[in-house]
């Protein structure tokens, strides 16, 4: 696959404008990822709780460590408010 790389300023507001051609790729809502100095932009749509190991900090009890399942659901719905 070939990188396709633009330039682009970043508004007061913090907004950056990205390529039509690419939102209808990745869908309405992603999971930004900050992995200094990059960002990496995942649709939300093929995301899966693995990317975010060691990139997110979770603050919860050892028993939602034990529980997969019911970490992924928090996390999940935590990211699904933005």
């Amino acid at each position: 696959m070939l990188a396709k790389i633009v330039l682009k300023n970043i508004d007061k507001l913090g907004r950056i404008v990205i390529p039509k051609e690419w939102r209808e790729k990745i869908g309405r809502t992603v999971i930004l990822v900050w992995e200094d100095p990059a960002i990496k932009i995942i649709p939300l749509r093929d995301f899966k709780l693995s990317d975010l190991f060691d990139s997110i900090e979770f603050s919860g009890d050892v028993a939602d460590w034990l529980n997969v399942k019911k970490m992924e659901k928090r996390v999940l719905d935590e990211i699904s408010g933005f």
